[in-house]
């Protein structure tokens, strides 16, 4: 319990420090059950990436009223990774190339990595856990495919649920489109990424 209760101690003190980055002393507050289930779930988190998502996830959770509870969606999704799984997430994030749909929603290009990038990213060395770990995304619906049967490359297109779960992973609390600074494709471009995308949308 000593080691739980340290692991949430850290993860309230980096929440606090995105809070105090961005709202310049305005008061705000978490639902009490989003803090409930984020003690609950990150409190097993030891090492200080996970423990970061954590505390984007309390941050971008307080509002002036403490009343909204959207993120429970999104800490119970990261509860269900490994921190191999939030690696790759946070990867294919931040660089993928995101845009305004014409409904609005934030949507990516078609995004593929090739085993030995991934590898090196999540901390694997098994090939076939890897393969694990993606389907275990694929089946969460925050990546498409992952890897096909006959060769090493993988459909990462991460789709707009895992695209939101890292911006608020990261303390953000506006529109997805603002954090990625997406904008709407020319009408004369490709838009094959809808069709990646819908999915997630």
């Amino acid at each position: 319990s000593s080691w739980r209760a340290k692991n949430a101690v850290e993860i309230a003190n980096k929440a606090q420090s995105l809070l105090e980055k961005q709202l310049s002393g305005l008061v705000v507050s978490a639902h009490p059950r989003i803090i409930y289930s984020t003690i609950e779930n990150g409190s097993w988190a030891e090492d200080d990436f996970m423990q970061s998502l954590w505390a984007g996830l309390l941050a971008s959770s307080c509002t002036p009223d403490g009343k909204d509870e959207s993120n429970i969606i999104l800490i119970n999704l990261l509860s269900q990774l490994t921190s191999s799984q939030a690696k790759i997430i946070s990867h294919i994030c931040q660089n993928a190339k995101t845009y305004k749909g014409g409904g609005g929603f934030i949507v990516s290009d078609w995004l593929y990595m090739e085993a030995d990038e991934l590898l090196q990213i999540s901390g694997i060395e098994d090939i076939h856990q890897l393969d694990r770990e993606l389907d275990h995304l694929r089946g969460l619906e925050l990546i498409n495919s992952g890897f096909e049967p006959n060769n090493l490359r993988a459909d990462v297109t991460p789709h707009s649920l895992c695209l939101q779960l890292y911006a608020r992973s990261q303390g953000y609390v506006g529109s997805p489109i603002d954090f990625y600074g997406a904008v709407e494709k020319s009408p004369n471009k490709s838009s094959n990424s809808d069709v990646a995308s819908s999915a997630g949308s």
